[in-house]
């Protein structure tokens, strides 16, 4: 039995953007339809029917979309991601988050998300549907944003995860300035119960920067001890961002006395692990056995549903 050992990683969030394409239907031709076609007509005549089947078919389309949506023309949703954070600095993976916004001369808009694990770096992504209204076309529903030319401000500081109130970790997100401009806008906000008070714009707690740097604005991304773990990692991990030797990684993967795979990793009071396993480097891995709780300096879980002639590469997450 093979095995191989893989390190924690964090993969940068990748957004897709799809369009969706447009098609015109031609009229079957006559040759088609096993009919004789008609003698040529008059160059000038064939100009104007065109022009005129193509009008008709332009009013067609207009009054079909308008009919169904006379309230004016939908645009590109607002979009807000980012990070919900416990108490502890730790990123979110489950749970419900809802945001209120105020909006002028309407009833409040509540629209929310699940919280889940998108990519191993954010925790979810809100879509706040917009419209712009036209002169004559009045935005009538109640389910969406309305975008002026003219700048409208929205107050977006209720906000709740699981019912509980948390705070923007920059405050100045709390309110939004929309114009028709801004359809389809990204914004980037991130929450957490202590608001601004304890974690930094940066995505790390201040009390964290303060006891390992003795100062703010460390950059979350850098990797001082040169271990393979950024600076974010190492403050999820509990490890030390300052000693090589501080850091969640495997101490080995062998084979067990009784059989199956004996797995060991480095482990720090507090925290909590899952197990991965693929047959394949590249493959999909699966959770293997339940949750591991930490029992520091190490934490040690025999897989015992390996094969002898099986091939088996390990990953270790942490769970919030």
């Amino acid at each position: 039995m093979n095995v191989l050992l893989l390190e924690p990683y964090l993969q940068p969030m990748k957004t897709m953007f799809g369009s969706i394409p447009i098609s015109s239907l031609g009229n079957p031709r006559a040759a088609d339809l096993g009919q004789v076609p008609p003698a040529p007509m008059p160059k000038n005549r064939r100009h104007c029917r065109s022009v005129l089947a193509g009008c008709c078919a332009l009013l067609f389309l207009l009054s079909a979309t308008w009919s169904s949506r006379a309230e004016g023309i939908p645009e590109p949703s607002l979009v807000m991601y980012g990070v919900v954070y416990d108490a502890q600095g730790v990123r979110q993976t489950s749970g419900t988050l809802a945001v209120t916004i105020q909006r002028p001369g309407l009833p409040a808009l509540k629209i929310q998300t699940a919280v889940t694990n998108i990519n191993e770096q954010f925790s979810y992504v809100l879509v706040i549907p917009c419209e712009t209204e036209l002169p004559g076309f009045p935005v009538t529903a109640t389910d969406r944003l309305k975008l002026t030319t003219t700048p409208a401000v929205f107050d977006r500081s209720s906000v709740t995860f699981n019912d509980v109130k948390i705070l923007y970790t920059d405050t100045a997100l709390s309110t939004m300035s929309l114009t028709s401009r801004d359809r389809g806008r990204l914004d980037r906000v991130d929450f957490s119960p202590t608001g601004a008070s304890d974690l930094d714009t940066n995505g790390l707690l201040k009390s964290w920067e303060i006891q390992h740097f003795g100062r703010l604005g460390v950059d979350p991304l850098d990797d001082p001890d040169k271990d393979g773990m950024s600076n974010l990692s190492e403050m999820h991990a509990g490890t030390d961002p300052n000693s090589a030797a501080s850091r969640l990684a495997f101490v080995s993967v062998d084979v067990a006395a009784g059989g199956g795979a004996r797995v060991v990793w480095s482990s720090q009071a507090g925290k909590s692990y899952r197990i991965l396993r693929s047959t394949e480097i590249l493959g999909n891995y699966q959770s293997v056995g339940p949750v591991q709780f930490a029992t520091p300096p190490a934490n040690t879980y025999v897989d015992t549903t390996t094969t002898p002639n099986g091939s088996y590469f390990y990953r270790i997450t942490l769970q919030p």
